[in-house]
């Protein structure tokens, strides 16, 4: 009777999990790059018109990506390069990210937006020379000018590491409250700036993907390119760096929320031995529940549990695992 017992307890405690309800966290930019016939297509705010031979490539990391060759290619709103819809200005919080796949050796910008010559007045991400500014390769997050710039010194990869042509997963954050600049690479910080002494003012113009500063084009591929108006945590980041482990997104509408939940829910239900034995409640199942719970959305909003609801949910574990240790 205990063992039948026990997972109907973990079912109950993710299931009060729901009922007490999670923190929305925005997702406001989202690129994917998956429509070969228009490749700026926007999951989540403004689609964007394509400039010189930028293109669609199926060798993305996750479906498509963009195609960029550094002469001169780039995505925009319009010809005035107005502000995709939503994205922050002036000393707003913020995450960027984006997987990049380059083999050349310089500062290529991935997404960026701004008054750019105004000290504090824009929100660039880049990656930076072999050299610059001392680093060993890797990338850079700037508002321009001074104490605004972040990851100058800090950002740096192991020698080459991102030209090496493969996959990479980049992000940059920023907390308003504390001034701090964060920097991310393959779901690991690579350093840290604060802005001493000063809030960002960014703008609204000049808003592109794949140029920065009006130049600073990109040579390669890039992919999923997501801005978030948080801070998403280190572990968020790694969530991201890694969508090949699992996507928490299970019913395929971009969305994660209950129909995702009752899904994975009937795992443990339904997921019976081959034999027809007892119901195999495993590890794996775990791991979907805390996916679900602790990664950034693909579509409009990630789901972080209140610390009540995570409670619950380790309750929910506890008599996962006791039912395992039984076994």
């Amino acid at each position: 009777m205990k063992i039948k017992l026990l997972p109907l307890f973990a079912v109950a405690a993710v299931a009060l999990l729901v009922t007490v309800g999670p923190v929305h966290a925005e997702l406001i930019g989202h690129w994917e790059f998956d429509n070969s016939g228009d490749v700026g297509q926007a999951t989540v705010s403004s689609d964007l018109e394509t400039v010189g031979d930028a293109a669609y490539s199926a060798s993305g990391k996750i479906g498509g990506a963009l195609a960029l060759d550094g002469s001169g290619d780039y995505l925009r709103v319009d010809e005035s390069h107005t502000l995709a819809t939503g994205l922050p200005t002036g000393d707003a919080s913020y995450t960027l990210a984006a997987f990049i796949q380059t083999t050349t050796n310089g500062g290529r910008g991935i997404i960026g937006w701004g008054n750019y010559g105004s000290n504090g007045q824009v929100n660039a991400f880049r990656t930076t020379a072999v050299g610059e500014f001392g680093s060993t390769g890797g990338i850079l997050n700037y508002g321009w000018g001074g104490p605004f710039d972040s990851g100058v010194a800090a950002g740096g990869t192991h020698p080459g590491t991102i030209y090496d042509g493969q996959w990479h997963h980049v992000a940059a954050t920023y907390d308003s409250t504390s001034s701090t600049k964060r920097l991310y690479f393959d779901g690991a910080e690579i350093g840290s700036d604060v802005v001493l002494g000063n809030d960002l003012n960014v703008g609204s113009a000049n808003f592109r993907i794949g140029s920065t500063n009006g130049g600073e084009f990109m040579n390669g591929l890039l992919d999923d390119v997501r801005v978030y108006d948080i801070v998403l945590s280190e572990s968020e980041i790694s969530a991201l760096s890694t969508p090949d482990s699992f996507d928490p997104n299970v019913n395929g509408d971009d969305n994660y929320d209950d129909l995702d939940l009752n899904i994975i829910l009937s795992n443990f239900v339904a997921d019976a031995d081959p034999g027809g034995g007892e119901p195999d409640y495993n590890q794996s199942n775990l791991d979907d529940l805390l996916l679900v719970f602790g990664s950034p959305a693909s579509g409009n909003a990630s789901t972080v549990p209140e610390p009540a609801s995570m409670v619950l949910l380790l309750f929910g574990a506890m008599g996962l695992m006791g039912l395992r240790r039984r076994k």
